[in-house]
């Protein structure tokens, strides 16, 4: 229990001594708002006993907080992976937050209150925009019933409260500025429904919800369709009807607010300036998702010649411990190993990553270690040496084992954690030669030969490894470990390792991973007689599409049979 402190003590310091911290980015970094969320409910419960004339609004508020804590009690683990409670646990101390106090303050005309301690972490702005923008990646990713999410349910399992009407608005709120109408349209929607069915004093009003229905309907593609089954779906009177149609009239004739984009963004990961690079990469999202819902697997001509064994010739050590190993792939060679790091390592890993894990980078053009924050990649990382700890030292030796291949001029190990909708888009994860400046590493060690990732939990729902150019979908499994070649004999990079990691839907996602570069490796892995370029694809087996949408299907074959990682975006 935490010390309780009378409202008139909170926090007349400035803002900067309390601390505000990223954590959506790693579901680790969640936990530190429990205490945050438990303070808030004392002072509320403090001042709505002492103040007479505080608003009933605050009690509905104290309610909400309450619900929150009382889940998070019965298994706070559980709690924090749920995508939608994690949303609403950070719009309670962002949002929420500032409304009561804003609340508190027009009653008391005190405008130093603020509900705020400096030995507490509170989360940012960017977190609860941060948070809302995964649910929306989610709902593409997993087809997510919406209704089923305001509910708390990411499936038939439910370990949530509701949202209330206004969780549903600021939520559809933050995807339409972000330029996410269809998704914010869906938020408004529900926002509305829940308006017409609840009698409690909301913190925003009808009509407000229905001129930010009106602007997301504008911006859709099909606004006509949109409404008429709106109208359906609400059972919008006459004068609901002809409200909203007022409202879009008025937007056509007035000059778009100025966060109002003209088209929509379904994506965020295109950056680029492009039509063609466009078009491709949407392709592209489109198969990712399929295979990271598990929509596709590998066609018979792959899986035949597929075999399990055991390791035991790349060390000595092995004859006497052989490695369960499953192959996956063949050309390129993909391998998963069972059984290769133990519980024990994997609590020690993350008790000695935690205080260093920071947003994670993409790699930058002077140290594999010194990179640049990116939207593509929603985690945190830590970096650890050899000398850091026995067990790193042991893992990297570990390393060597599985893939045959030296650590001497290996990278440090990297440890993960994934955060809300934690994920990594499509990429290689050696170096183009045309993308960036040569590195400095790199010429001194030569590119990413190999890839491998210890999986360190069990994820309960997403999060898996997918390989767009193959059609390959590899699930999470604790102790197991996946290795990959990402480069052709001749050292030039294989294109169908092009890969991403989906996002976590629920769980906390952990994991490992370790480069080994081309230097040493001359005799290990010597080159063949023939000279494979980077910008010329494989032969890829057709994957077999499992779902049963006519559309999906074949979008999914042409994508594997005419389309695929086109040469012109990597020539």
């Amino acid at each position: 229990m935490f010390f309780k402190i009378s409202l008139f003590l909170i926090c007349y310091c400035k803002p900067s001594l309390w601390t505000e911290a990223e954590v959506y980015t790693a579901i680790t970094d969640l936990v530190a708002l429990l205490p945050t969320l438990e303070r808030t409910i004392e002072d509320l419960e403090y001042y709505i006993e002492t103040e007479e004339k505080s608003p009933d609004t605050l009690t509905t508020q104290l309610n909400l907080y309450k619900k929150e804590k009382e889940l998070a009690s019965k298994d706070y683990s559980e709690y924090l992976e749920n995508p939608v409670n994690a949303y609403i646990l950070i719009k309670r101390l962002t949002s929420d937050l500032e409304y009561i106090t804003q609340n508190i303050q027009n009653v008391t005309n005190d405008s130093t209150i603020k509900l705020r301690h400096e030995d507490l972490i509170y989360p940012t702005k960017e977190d609860l925009i941060g948070s809302a923008i995964a649910l929306s990646r989610l709902q593409n990713t997993y087809a997510l019933n919406v209704t089923k999410l305001a509910k708390g349910r990411l499936t038939d399992a439910s370990f949530g409260y509701s949202m209330t009407v206004n969780d549903c608005f600021k939520l559809g709120q933050i995807l339409y500025v972000h330029n996410k109408f269809r998704h914010a349209l869906e938020w408004f929607l529900e926002a509305l429904k829940k308006f017409k069915k609840e009698n409690e004093t909301q913190e925003v009003s009808e009509t407000e919800i229905l001129n930010y229905f009106s602007y997301a309907l504008y911006y859709v593609d099909d606004a006509k369709a949109v409404f008429k089954s709106t109208k359906q779906i609400l059972d919008i009177d006459k004068k609901y009807a002809i409200e909203i149609e007022d409202y879009i009239s008025t937007i056509i004739n007035i000059e778009m607010l100025e966060e109002s984009p003209s088209t929509e963004d379904s994506s965020d990961e295109l950056d680029e300036d492009s039509e063609e690079y466009q078009r491709y990469f949407r392709k592209e999202q489109f198969v990712y998702e399929a295979l990271c819902r598990g929509e596709i697997e590998l066609p018979t001509e792959v899986t035949k010649k597929l075999k399990c064994s055991y390791l035991t010739h790349t060390h000595p050590f092995l004859k006497l411990a052989p490695i369960k190993t499953e192959q996956l792939y063949i050309e390129p060679d993909v391998f998963v190993f069972y059984n290769v790091i133990s519980d024990e390592e994997i609590e020690h890993l993350k008790i000695i990553s935690k205080q260093k894990l920071k947003r994670s980078e993409l790699a930058g053009y002077t140290d594999f270690t010194n990179d640049t924050v990116s939207k593509y990649r929603i985690s945190k990382t830590a970096w650890l040496y050899d000398s850091s700890s026995p067990v790193v030292a042991r893992l990297s030796r570990r390393s060597a084992y599985l893939t045959g291949l030296s650590t001497a001029t290996a990278e440090p190990l990297q440890i993960v954690n994934y955060g809300l909708g934690g994920h990594f888009s499509p990429h290689f994860d050696f170096f183009l030669k045309d993308s960036v400046p040569e590195l400095p590493k790199m010429k001194q060690y030569g590119n990413r030969i190999a890839t491998i990732i210890f999986y360190m939990s069990d994820v309960s729902q997403g999060g898996a490894t997918v390989f767009t150019e193959l059609g390959l979908s590899v699930f999470p499994e604790k102790n197991s470990a996946l290795v990959w070649t990402n480069l052709h004999p001749s050292g030039e990079g294989d294109i169908s390792t092009r890969h991403a990691a989906c996002p976590v839907l629920r769980g906390s996602k952990w994991i490992s991973n370790k480069w080994f570069h081309q230097v040493g490796q001359e005799f290990i892995r010597p080159c063949n007689l023939e000279h494979q370029l980077e910008n010329v694809k494989r032969n890829i087996f057709m994957p077999q599409p499992k779902t049963s949408d006519e559309y999906h299907r074949q979008f999914i074959i042409d994508w594997f049979t005419k389309n695929g990682l086109e040469k012109c975006m990597y020539a």
